[in-house]
């Protein structure tokens, strides 16, 4: 609907132009009215998550990391046991684990790793990324924040 009226207003507006003149302006306008309405729907989004709005948190990779005294098989019952990851594959990696997340309606799937440094010391160093499946990903709509933080909050939640 909205490509179609801002399409017909430059018919009516630009017949004394050539066509490719026309058909250069329209894809112009046309793509930065599109360009505008897709970022206020992808900020809007974060602001309904309570992601707060700055350059950090707008990156699609993510990564935190936290101390604890759980070793690695208490971490990956702990990812187990959450609904949102129990189903997915977990690999084990040299220094930790490593899992895909499935595709969604608001993301293509994120790669989230998992890196313990000093196993075998009382206070272990975790590292949490999360990135876009896709390299390419511009928007990825809180999804990366999300996991890290949903890990971080599972690791230390966890009695």
């Amino acid at each position: 609907m909205g490509f179609g009226l801002i399409y017909w207003s430059f018919e009516l507006f630009e017949l004394s132009k050539p066509l490719i003149i026309r058909l250069l302006i329209k894809s112009a306008v046309v793509g930065l009215v599109f360009s505008i309405l897709t970022i206020y729907s992808y900020l809007k989004k974060l602001k309904n998550k309570g992601i707060v709005i700055n350059s950090e948190n707008l990156k699609v990779k993510h990564k935190k990391v936290i101390t604890t005294q759980k070793n690695s098989e208490e971490i990956l019952s702990i990812i187990k046991l959450n609904a949102d990851f129990k189903q997915l594959k977990i690999n084990k990696t040299n220094n930790g684990f490593k899992f895909n997340t499935k595709h969604s309606w608001s993301s293509w799937g994120e790669v989230v790793e998992i890196d313990i440094e000093g196993e075998n010391s009382k206070n272990k160093s975790i590292e949490i990324s999360s990135k876009p499946k896709y390299p390419l990903t511009l928007f990825d709509n809180g999804r990366n924040k999300e996991n890290v933080e949903a890990i971080t909050a599972m690791i230390k939640d966890a009695a």
